[in-house]
């Protein structure tokens, strides 16, 4: 996995017809939020669950502007961290 977060690639995810980047984002950002909940000892099934609505909270918020990359290395795994951190809770008082 990549240390650092591609600017660029956060760019293209916002564009709703480049189904390249969000693969590709996907399949980087995924494997992150899996073992974040795996590692609180978050049942897999209900991992994916967590992780399928983080993914629809990361997409509508960087294609709606809500996310905006300020420069800083680790300024998107933080707020990622915060949006799983965020869902995992809404999870367990469900």
């Amino acid at each position: 996995m990549v240390d650092t977060t591609s600017v660029a690639l956060l760019n293209r995810v916002q564009d709703a017809a480049d189904n390249d980047a969000w693969s590709q984002f996907d399949g980087i950002y995924r494997n992150f939020i899996v073992r974040f909940l795996s590692s609180r000892e978050i049942d897999h099934d209900v991992g994916e669950d967590i992780c399928q609505s983080v993914m629809k909270q990361v997409y509508e918020a960087l294609s709606s502007g809500g996310f905006t990359h300020n420069g800083r290395k680790g300024a998107f795994r933080y707020w990622l961290r915060r949006v799983v951190v965020s869902q995992l809770g809404l999870h367990r008082r469900k």
